[in-house]
């Protein structure tokens, strides 16, 4: 993921689709370049590299999904320190990662999916220790 973000950065990966904007969320639009073509990169590296396999297939695909966020997030991260190598800036709070959900400005920029993306895969982690605990391992 960090080589693809270095990669995109560089122009790449863009094309024509980057500039059909199809799904506006917060203040920013999701273009055919993200849905579906990153999107389905994303989930597939996800199921296939994912580190953990829970029992649960419900859990599994939320495990799976929350894993394919954080990926997300580290290509995202990558593309911006790609610009920091470049001369540029680090995420800046009007930058459109951060018009999805927002951002912690303090100590440093950090876009708030970020963290969504941690939290959705943990609880998924979690919610499958319960489960396991609970009903022997079976499937809801």
């Amino acid at each position: 993921m960090v080589i693809y973000g270095f990669l995109e950065y560089r122009g790449v990966f863009q094309s024509k689709l980057d500039t059909i904007k199809v799904l506006k969320i917060g203040g920013s639009w999701l273009s055919l370049y993200h849905l579906p073509f990153l999107l389905s990169f994303f989930l597939l590296i996800a199921f296939l590299t994912r580190p953990v396999r829970l029992k649960n297939a419900v859990l599994d695909f939320i495990f799976a999904l929350g894993y394919a966020w954080c990926l997300a997030a580290v290509e995202d991260a990558s593309w911006f320190i790609a610009r920091m190598l470049d001369g540029g800036s680090w995420i800046s709070p009007n930058e459109w990662t951060c018009n999805f959900f927002g951002c912690i400005t303090r100590p440093i920029v950090i876009p708030n999916w970020y963290f969504m993306a941690l939290a959705l895969t943990s609880t998924s982690l979690v919610l499958n220790a319960v489960v396991k605990r609970f009903s022997n391992g079976s499937l809801l």
